[in-house]
């Protein structure tokens, strides 16, 4: 059947138009696409529709509501704001590494941020902990790491989020592809220009070796007092000698730390002094 162009027909013509339409489509053929989900109209408002503005509308409507958008389809869409899987960094470390990635234009050894103590086991770490003890937690690190600790809260999420974004547990360098020596999961400590582990990496590794021990317990079995303590005085001397540095803030310095090799060719390391024979 012809198109009808409202501009030449009749209010009647298009009255007996629509009757005519709206029996060339059979209800079922609406209701299929609605109770599959798909446009998410009632069989009753399809049907008001075809009656007020006729069937070819309400199948362009039903079109539409088909469609999936995608990046050639040519229409504007409203994709909600989803956070990536491995964007674990808040927006004060956000704003500190774009910043320095600026002062730095096209440096592979400032590509990313590595973590010391790896961030998996500190998330691991505050799981284990009890509300009072998150709590704990956040009353003795927020005041040496206030870009970490932005918001005071010890739910488990803020305080997991928060002890990601220790700036202490940083160390900028290239794309993790780029290097031969990444540890994944394990301890990953910075070296001073003699080779010799620095101040902070060295009570990222205390704390590190602690949580290794805790997690490998039995489920369930609960952090004690004493190895709290144990733990929040490992990050403190870390956010310490981080602070006595920088200065406070997530204090992103390149130099800080030492790279071997070369990430054109995949061979960045970070390499300490070998410990020496028996």
């Amino acid at each position: 059947m012809r198109a009808h162009d409202p501009d030449k027909t009749s209010d009647a013509d298009q009255t007996r138009a629509r009757a005519s339409r709206a029996t060339a489509v059979r209800p079922a053929d609406v209701t299929t696409d609605v109770t599959a989900g798909r446009g998410g109209r009632s069989p009753l408002s399809l049907r008001a529709l075809q009656r007020s503005i006729g069937n070819a509308a309400v199948s362009r409507l039903i079109e539409q509501d088909r469609h999936q958008h995608g990046a050639g389809c040519g229409h504007q869409q409203d994709a909600p704001a989803v956070q990536r899987a491995g964007d674990w960094k808040n927006k004060q470390t956000k704003g500190a590494l774009k910043a320095l990635k600026q002062q730095h234009p096209g440096d592979p050894l400032v590509h990313t941020l590595h973590h010391i103590a790896p961030k998996s086991k500190l998330a691991e770490f505050a799981a284990m902990l009890t509300a009072t003890q998150r709590g704990d937690v956040v009353k003795a690190l927020k005041p040496h790491a206030p870009t970490a600790f932005t918001t005071g809260s010890s739910s488990l999420q803020a305080v997991s989020d928060a002890l990601k974004n220790l700036p202490a547990n940083y160390a900028v360098g290239p794309e993790p592809g780029n290097r031969t020596d990444d540890p994944g999961a394990g301890i990953d400590p910075n070296y001073d220009r003699e080779g010799a582990i620095t101040p902070r990496s060295e009570e990222l590794e205390q704390l590190n070796t602690l949580i290794a021990g805790l997690t490998s317990r039995p489920a369930g079995t609960p952090v004690s007092p004493a190895e709290l303590h144990t733990f929040i005085a490992h990050a403190v001397a870390a956010c310490q000698a981080h602070n006595s540095i920088t200065g406070g803030g997530v204090g992103l310095d390149r130099d800080r730390v030492q790279w071997h090799g070369d990430p054109a060719t995949r061979s960045s390391r970070r390499t300490g002094t070998l410990s020496p024979l028996a």
